[in-house]
């Protein structure tokens, strides 16, 4: 009784190869598989981006309006308080929230605004004004038309809207 170990080399030969195989079409598989998981990753991160992005500009965009409708606001009073603001020139002035909030006003009586001037339009017996609001990198416009009674000096509110940049 002995037991004697014989060594084939031609089947260890034949498995180191078998082995080769599978070792060099697993490389490209675990590589294909990564950059898959990559790219999901990716667009996962845009998506997610792009998601917060869009509810910061709806933000800002509010905010530029309510900077918009407050300088209308305040030209309001400012016209109550002096008549013949926006006459015969026009009268400009700004309103800063911060450093990234702020609200450009233009008044004119009598007459239509035109690129931030009193126009050749004639406007009898009312002031308009445009506020331009601006939020971080949004801008919002709205007009206003106060009807002024040169008779009694009484100021109504005609119309008020937003309008195009």
């Amino acid at each position: 009784g002995t037991t004697k170990i014989v060594s084939d080399s031609t089947s260890t030969a034949c498995y180191f190869n078998t082995m080769m195989k599978n070792g060099i079409i697993a490389l490209p598989t675990i590589i294909l598989m990564s950059g898959i998981i990559l790219e999901i990753g990716v667009a996962l991160a845009l998506v997610v981006f792009l998601t917060l992005q869009s509810g910061a500009g709806a933000k800002y965009s509010v905010e530029a309006l309510t900077m918009a409708h407050s300088g209308i606001a305040d030209a309001t009073i400012k016209v109550i308080r002096n008549n013949n603001l926006g006459s015969p020139s026009a009268s400009s002035y700004t309103l800063t929230a911060d450093s990234l909030r702020k609200t450009d006003v233009v008044i004119c009586k009598n007459y239509l605004i035109v690129n931030n001037a009193c126009s050749f339009t004639v406007n009898a017996d009312k002031t308009h004004i445009i506020s331009t609001g601006k939020a971080f990198n949004k801008n919002r416009r709205v007009q206003a038309f106060l009807n002024i009674n040169s008779a009694n000096g009484e100021i109504k509110t005609e119309s008020i809207s937003e309008i195009s940049l």
